[in-house]
């Protein structure tokens, strides 16, 4: 990696910390995160699946076409239950797949088909706050081979950094539950 890509590099964890750092609201997060990092390594699609205490999805971003998608807790559950997600989940590592052709934890989707997009890359890595495991995150490119050790390096520091945030915004939702929750009851 030359001082440029590091320059860079350290300049995007910068400003994902700071704008990490401003919100505690999980779907602003969830799609920030997701955002810059498809930007940063010239991604076509992602996601960032977040799980609760039980690793069962709570919560999405998922992106494709550069816009945010829309999804239900079945297909989440679907997606960590099967293929790389799941794998991910299992095994609590971050993965490269240089051809989703050849590996097997790749979950192959109708549009996975050769006269489709075809073969891409892919690298999902883990998010974790205090230890415990808060969701996944996955990044694809539509070119087999282009994701190198480099690009896993730093989602994985981006990961470091969402895990953070991702568990900050989900105390601050279930703070904000139990306040309205307490107010219901000491109005009736």
């Amino acid at each position: 990696m030359s001082l440029t890509d590091t320059r860079a590099s350290l300049e995007l964890l910068l400003k994902i910390s700071r704008e990490l750092a401003t919100t505690l609201d999980l779907r602003t997060v969830l799609s920030r995160v997701l955002f810059l990092s498809l930007e940063n390594v010239k991604a076509e699609r992602g996601s960032l699946v977040v799980l609760d205490e039980e690793a069962h999805p709570v919560e999405a971003a998922i992106v494709y076409g550069q816009q945010l998608h829309a999804h239900t807790l079945d297909q989440l559950q679907l997606v960590v239950e099967q293929g790389l997600a799941g794998w991910v989940l299992q095994h609590q590592q971050s993965v490269l797949i240089t051809d989703t052709s050849q590996d097997d934890r790749w979950l192959r989707r109708p549009d996975d088909a050769a006269e489709k997009s075809g073969a891409k890359s892919a690298i999902c890595v883990p998010l974790k706050a205090r230890e415990r495991l808060v969701g996944i995150l996955t990044i694809v490119h539509p070119v087999p081979g282009f994701f190198t050790a480099e690009h896993l390096s730093l989602l994985q520091a981006i990961g470091d950094i969402a895990g953070i945030a991702v568990h900050n915004a989900q105390l601050y939702d279930s703070l904000d539950q139990a306040h309205r929750r307490y107010l219901e009851l000491f109005e009736d």
